[in-house]
């Protein structure tokens, strides 16, 4: 009878396997990119890549010039010469050039917005890997704490002679066990926690949740589409061919021969002269259409690694999707049938009317635990395919 009312208490007390936590794994990944080291470096070099790109795009400081000359006869009139000019280029003038920029700022955007999303999905990998970890912590606790009021039972049960020596050492050695196995769970928790405070900054954190929220996959035809939209891969492949499009428009405008406007003079005694100046850039050795005859090849490149972008990322959502959504299935089959199957009062009637012997009603309940530990992982596996699944939104 003992047994029976102590069982039926552990049975009502069994952990929970499904609650919900929406919003603090976002908000932990959220403090993560703002205490990120490496994220901060990433956005420094992402500012200093923008202004490098700046530099050039200005037409070229004004040009000033003065001479004084003296002749080599003693009446010689002594001259003094003076010039300002300024040269104007048509991929300056007609803002080719500053949109040019522009365009190699989307370009440096997406490759931070690359780098961020892998960064944020290893971290959110861990979340995965710590929500088991206490999730799996919870559990051992759990079996711990029954464990150790078998052994008490049966140590008392051994006193007044109803329990033998054989069935204390089993229940003993089974609470040893239970004790290891929640160590080791704590331990591996404890690595997962080393290794997020490390990519949050080294700052400490507080997360204990033990579950994952509900997700409803969308269907895969959205998801592709949605990947066209606003995946950082494949918007860094088409940033690069408008970059390399804005490109060849400004080298066939510098192929348009440069203006230079100026006012020059000369000054001599009793003879002073000045006017306007007009100088143009002859282009006769072909450089620029060598430029242009590159920039092409660049245009073409970049459009063959859009392609090339395109079908690996949808190639490889399609997968991912797949995979999800069968370790989904998989996973709430496993809740589903835990549910179902929980009950432990026929174990504990059948050790009561001496169905079971002690050996094998520990038997039942480690295949018990085992089905509860799968559980866990199946939980964990489906929320990882996700993980994976989600890093190229983030």
């Amino acid at each position: 009878m003992k047994v029976t009312i102590i069982y039926t208490v552990l049975l009502i007390a069994l952990p929970a396997i499904s609650q919900n936590v929406a919003h603090d794994r976002a908000s932990l990944l959220t403090e993560i990119e703002k205490n990120n080291t490496t994220l901060a470096a990433l956005r420094q070099k992402a500012d200093t890549d923008k202004k490098q790109n700046a530099i050039g795009n200005v037409l070229p400081d004004p040009t000033v010039g003065f001479s004084n000359t003296w002749g080599n006869k003693a009446d010689a009139v002594t001259k003094q010469n003076f010039s300002i000019s300024q040269e104007f280029d048509w991929g300056t003038i007609s803002g080719l050039r500053n949109k040019a920029t522009k365009q190699g700022d989307h370009v440096i955007d997406q490759s931070y917005q690359i780098e961020r999303q892998k960064l944020l999905a290893e971290a959110d990998l861990m979340i995965v890997r710590l929500i088991y970890a206490n999730a799996l912590c919870e559990e051992m606790a759990f079996r711990e704490k029954r464990a150790q009021e078998i052994k008490t039972l049966y140590e008392k049960m051994f006193a007044a002679g109803n329990a033998n020596q054989l069935e204390v050492n089993k229940v003993r050695l089974n609470y040893m066990a239970t004790v290891a196995e929640n160590r080791s769970a704590k331990a591996e928790r404890d690595e997962v926690k080393d290794n997020l405070k490390r990519l949050n900054g080294n700052k400490t954190f507080s997360f204990a949740h033990a579950s994952y929220e509900d997700v409803v996959l969308p269907t895969l035809a959205d998801l592709l589409e949605k990947a066209k939209k606003e995946n950082a891969q494949m918007l860094l492949a088409q940033s690069a061919i408008d970059k390399e499009r804005q490109l060849l428009k400004l080298r066939k405008a510098e192929n348009i021969p440069s203006l230079s406007i100026g006012y020059a003079g000369e000054i001599a005694k009793g003879d002073n002269s000045n006017g306007l100046t007009l100088g143009m850039s002859i282009p006769i050795w072909g450089n620029n259409r060598k430029k242009i005859a590159q920039q092409r090849s660049a245009l073409a490149l970049a459009e063959m690694e859009k392609q090339d972008v395109d079908t690996q990322i949808l190639s490889s959502l399609t997968m991912l999707y797949n995979n999800a959504q069968s370790l989904c299935q998989i996973a709430k089959q496993f809740r589903d049938e835990l549910r179902i199957n929980q009950d432990l009062s026929i174990l504990d009637k059948a050790l009561n009317v001496g169905q079971l012997s002690l050996i094998d009603y520990l038997n039942e309940i480690t295949f018990y635990y085992s089905a509860r530990t799968q559980a866990l992982e199946a939980d964990r596996d489906s929320q990882i395919a996700l993980s994976e699944l989600w890093k190229y939104f983030r």
